[in-house]
């Protein structure tokens, strides 16, 4: 209790201070007020100097709009909403009494891709109120923007373009088409009809390159998940890697093994690498080869209890058992480094003895903040699968 009260009080005498410094117009007075906003959801931060600032925000000319666009593209969730809500103000106001808005401007804030995505939604929201063939003239230049639902937008019209093609079995015309979306495609959805599609059309696809999933793995396995349980256990592979070792296993001596993936999306199944086992844990490991720097998503699906190290890291931990599994079920934030990062998975096995229990297996693909892949550059070519399942070149 005192030490909210202690927050309470520096939050709003912090508050108070930002407040007392807000002038009464100008872009000045825009910008002060812009701090008051951003603290909403702060601890002991007075709720009505929210209002009053917001007030001041909505009661803004339009130009403003675009230096309050951009305050979206770091705000935390409570300021967004604030903010938000004071630019629809703005804009409802401006259009209801027959104004314009700064059209030129919002519309370089929405090709700009180093804005939020959210906030270039937003953006084209409004764009779209003023003209209606905004989305007929910005959506095709999208398809490889960094916003995800830009993308799956530039895919759709792509898709409705290519359908009638594909019907009237204009082959070369359809092929065109669907390759153009696949290069944009990143929501699996899409990306599975094209694949289909393009497979009708005699065009090999390599599925997990596209969606970036991690084919090759080293397994080993299984330890004992019973008593103390395993998933907070540390074996061997969490405190070193060695893979000439072998380790006392959950039944014999356990070393490990290759794990390569032959589905589509990945799919590591352990049960059938390893073993049917009940109360095991299991763990997978993969090099993954970078040229630079940079964040990435790693993006899994499992059935099973799991935790996922990156160099070293742990990045995720989630103890739950058959609870359904899919692509993307989890996203997760990582940084690869330059040259060789390891991915480190530990996967556990509970003890139900139900049919729908005895899935033990993963999915884990690298990819970016819109889903599309990031590939090792050590990454092997795969041999596509054609329409009659046949392989086709390599990828």
């Amino acid at each position: 209790m005192v030490q909210r009260n202690v927050c309470f009080a520096v939050g709003t005498a912090m508050l108070c201070c930002v407040a007392a410094a807000v002038p009464a117009h100008g872009a000045d007075a825009t910008s002060a007020a812009l701090a008051v906003v951003r603290l909403a959801g702060t601890d002991g931060v007075d709720s009505q100097s929210i209002a009053t600032a917001w007030a001041q925000l909505a009661r803004s000319d339009a130009a403003a709009l675009p230096t309050l666009l951009g305050a979206l593209n770091d705000a935390p969730a409570p300021a967004a909403n604030w903010l938000r809500s004071a630019t629809d103000a703005i804009v409802d106001r401006e259009l209801g009494r027959g104004g314009t808005l700064p059209v030129t401007e919002i519309e370089a804030f929405v090709r700009d891709t180093s804005h939020d995505a959210r906030a270039r939604r937003v953006a084209f929201g409004y764009l779209t109120r003023v003209d209606l063939g905004t989305p007929d003239r910005l959506i095709p230049t999208m398809l490889h923007d960094a916003g995800a639902t830009f993308r799956y937008e530039a895919v759709a019209r792509l898709l409705a373009e290519a359908a009638p093609h594909f019907d009237a079995e204009r082959k070369d015309e359809a092929r065109r088409l669907y390759r153009k979306a696949m290069t944009g495609a990143v929501d699996p959805i899409q990306v599975k009809l094209i694949a289909e599609r393009l497979a009708k059309l005699d065009v090999p696809v390599d599925l997990p390159s596209q969606f970036g999933f991690v084919m090759e793995w080293k397994l080993i396995g299984p330890f004992e998940h019973g008593d103390p349980p395993g998933f907070d256990t540390v074996f061997p592979p969490e405190k070193k890697i060695n893979l000439g070792a072998s380790y006392p296993g959950k039944i014999e001596p356990v070393a490990w093994i290759d794990g390569v993936s032959s589905d589509d999306y990945g799919l590591v199944d352990i049960k059938k690498l390893i073993g049917r086992h009940k109360n095991a844990v299991a763990y997978g490991l993969a090099e993954f080869t970078s040229t630079q720097r940079r964040p990435v998503e790693l993006r899994i699906g499992t059935y099973n209890a799991m935790k996922v190290w990156l160099n070293d890291k742990l990045l995720f931990a989630h103890e739950e058992y058959h609870h359904g599994s899919a692509v993307d079920q989890y996203r997760i934030q990582g940084v690869l480094e330059p040259g060789r990062n390891r991915i480190l998975v530990k996967v556990c096995q509970n003890d139900q003895k139900e049919d729908w229990a005895q899935n033990w297996q993963f999915q884990l693909r690298v990819c970016d903040a819109t889903g599309a892949a990031v590939l090792s550059t050590t990454r092997p070519p795969r041999r596509a699968r054609n329409a009659t399942g046949d392989k086709g070149a390599d990828q």
